[in-house]
């Protein structure tokens, strides 16, 4: 997005995450994170 980072903005991954869920709607996802710091 044209937007300044910030960590609490998730709304880029959703999208993704939709795109792929669009693309592979019967294989299982799973996903992985790191802190912040937080």
């Amino acid at each position: 997005t044209p937007r300044l980072y910030c960590a609490a903005n998730f709304e880029d991954f959703v999208e993704g995450l939709n795109h792929v869920k669009k693309l592979y709607p019967n294989v299982p996802l799973g996903a992985t994170g790191i802190s912040m710091g937080g």
